[in-house]
């Protein structure tokens, strides 16, 4: 009874005191960040092997592809040797990262900032793709104001990167395409605050005008159909 009161209440608050991750094996990894892709409207992934043989960057966010995403390894490579560039951002140096011609170091559960501050510089840089905005996607004003206070400067402070770090990345989002963002299976939902911080990268999607694009979107490392209805 007292190790199952310390595995259930106290290790959670402990990890929550901290900030960190909080990984329990009675739920599986993926729930989640499935949760917060269907409060989105984000209904569907994209295609990996699109990603090896159309996209120009991929991003993996808080994903060490080699270590949990070994199928994903060889579209990966395709698309470096095609001369397209990897960013990882994740705290940890994975083996992923070693790999990659960027490494983002953000503070851990700091990914909220680093998301709605490259989404504050589209916007500001009028990088947004209007078209697909206006189509597509609902509640957009709201969003707006909403990441429009989230300063790239402070942004950098509470990530523990630099401005310039910040700006690079908004830039590949905005000029890079197709772009093609590897997301979490879980490392992220894990956190306290993780649903959102699902929410604010795959909105980054969307504003960029990758989402229904060859090489661009998400992936899971999974081949599976993506839905604009």
């Amino acid at each position: 009874i007292v190790q199952r009161i310390n595995w259930k209440i106290l290790t959670p608050r402990f990890a929550n005191m901290l900030g960190m991750t909080f990984w329990d094996g009675n739920f599986p990894c993926w729930y989640d960040v499935g949760v917060a892709q269907e409060i989105t409207g984000f209904y569907g992934l994209h295609d990996p092997v699109e990603m090896g043989e159309h996209s120009a960057t991929l991003v993996n966010w808080a994903q060490d592809a080699c270590a949990s995403e070994a199928n994903m390894a060889i579209y990966m490579s395709q698309m470096r040797d095609r001369g397209g560039t990897m960013i990882t951002i994740d705290p940890r140096v994975t083996q992923t990262a070693a790999i990659s011609d960027i490494h983002l170091r953000p503070r851990l559960g700091s990914d909220v900032w680093l998301a709605n501050a490259v989404a504050n510089i589209l916007i500001r840089e009028k990088a947004v793709d209007e078209e697909f905005v206006n189509n597509h996607c609902f509640g957009y004003d709201k969003y707006r104001e909403h990441v429009l206070q989230f300063d790239p400067a402070k942004a950098a402070e509470e990530c523990e990167l630099t401005l310039n770090e910040i700006e690079t990345l908004a830039k590949f989002y905005a000029e890079d395409k197709p772009l093609c963002t590897n997301l979490t299976r879980g490392a992220l939902g894990k956190h306290w605050n993780g649903v959102q911080m699902v929410r604010s990268i795959l909105c980054l999607v969307a504003l960029s005008g990758n989402v229904a694009r060859k090489g661009g979107g998400a992936v899971w490392g999974e081949a599976v159909d993506w839905n604009l209805e």
